[in-house]
């Protein structure tokens, strides 16, 4: 939600800024369609990013629990990744990064 928020103020921003330059009505005159040019680039980048966050997120937060597992368990980080294996299927964080791809449009 604060990542939709931040990229949905941040184009409105850049998007306001042309209109008010009267850059976007010299994409018209050049016989460029704005809403084309402007936002499927944008829309691109953003379908390819989410879903990259979110898979860096998921690879910091397993960091994290072999830190946790280490320093306050003891447990060796070999033992904590072969447990985390046996519970936390690959298709499970597949279907993440599908999720992210669909909630992200």
């Amino acid at each position: 939600m604060i990542l939709a928020g931040k990229i949905g103020a941040s184009v409105t921003a850049e998007i306001s800024t042309m209109k008010v330059l009267e850059e976007i009505d010299a994409l018209k005159t050049m016989g460029i369609v704005p809403e084309k040019f402007l936002m499927v680039p944008r829309l691109i980048a953003i379908t390819m990013a989410i879903p990259l966050l979110v898979a860096l997120a998921d690879f910091i937060g397993i960091f994290g629990g072999v830190l946790v597992a280490r320093f306050f368990l003891g447990t060796p980080p070999a033992s904590f990744l072969r447990e985390m294996s046996n519970i936390v299927h690959l298709q499970d964080f597949l279907i993440g990064l599908g999720k992210t791809m669909v909630f992200d449009l």
